[in-house]
């Protein structure tokens, strides 16, 4: 975890435990993604409150990213079902969600605002009196990450000094564009690379570009291969199978399981394929957390 901010005393602590229970449930589905955390120092929270002194006094509202989580994925498909998750782990307060028009350069912003479970509210905010009992994750792309880095400290920060240059405070949303077309071409390439092993009938190499989450390496089982390569029908509905319905029913299922190639193939075959033949491959004790599932 990169855990910036107070690094000791008890707002480490729950920033810590935040940061576990958000990495166990995106480890479950082996996203690919990286979690940083962090805790606002005590001058980072009495700039803020003095520079929105105004909208907060004006809404009676408080601070509600003292505690923050950011979670960069690899790829913008796993946006969604990682806000599934964090909706299904802690009480969602609020979303802000800022996409810009076809017309416009900009970021996506994807902030979510979720309740401080109650076992971790902290005493040591209650110092501050615009500070809310409740915690920010916002959601990335991986691409994107370093971009809103520097534009945080750089542009964000200090605004004023971007006044009166139009053109450069547009061509620096021009990169964050740039960046979205590069997340959109990488999953290009990840869908060809799966459609050439697929009429190659490399099976491991087709499920790595398709799935896209992180695998125990261990080889596909045999039989598992054999029905694959004897079936083409068969093999064609596991490599059209849509990764966005079956990530979400995983996610929905709540099965835990060791992720392996063959045990993917059998989860996707539950929760989607359905086909009797891959069924009866199942190992019992998989299919004894199906049931319960």
């Amino acid at each position: 975890m990169v855990l910036s901010g107070i690094e000791q005393g008890a707002d480490a602590v729950i920033a810590r435990e935040l940061y576990r229970r958000v990495d166990a449930a995106l480890a479950r589905l082996g996203l690919l993604v990286r979690v940083f955390g962090r805790v606002k120092s005590p001058d980072s929270v009495k700039w803020k409150l003095k520079c929105k002194a105004e909208s907060y006094a004006a809404e009676e509202k408080k601070m509600q990213d003292y505690f923050g989580l950011r979670v960069a994925v690899y790829f913008p498909d796993d946006v969604p079902v990682v806000r599934g998750l964090l909706e299904r782990l802690f009480v969602l307060r609020g979303t802000s969600i800022d996409e810009p028009d076809q017309e416009t350069f900009g970021p996506t912003r994807y902030n979510l605002v979720f309740a401080l479970p109650t076992e971790l509210c902290s005493p040591v905010i209650e110092r501050f009196e615009r500070v809310d009992q409740a915690f920010e994750v916002q959601l990335r792309t991986i691409l994107s990450e370093g971009w809103h880095e520097v534009e945080h400290d750089l542009r964000y920060k200090c605004q004023s000094e971007w006044d009166g240059r139009p053109d450069l405070y547009r061509a620096m949303n021009g990169v964050v564009a740039t960046l979205e077309n590069c997340d959109w071409s990488m999953l290009r390439i990840f869908e060809e690379q799966a459609y050439r092993h697929y009429k190659a009938s490399n099976w491991v190499p087709m499920l790595r570009a398709k799935m896209r989450v992180r695998v125990q390496d261990r080889p596909l089982e045999s039989a598992l291969g054999g029905l694959l390569t004897a079936d083409e029908a068969l093999a064609k509905r596991v490599y059209r199978l849509d990764r966005n319905v079956f990530m979400r029913a995983w996610m929905k299922s709540g099965v835990a399981m060791p992720i392996t190639w063959s045990n993917l193939v059998f989860l996707a075959n539950h929760l989607v394929l359905r086909d009797s033949s891959i069924a009866a491959l199942v190992p019992s004790v998989l299919g004894d957390v199906f049931a319960t599932a």
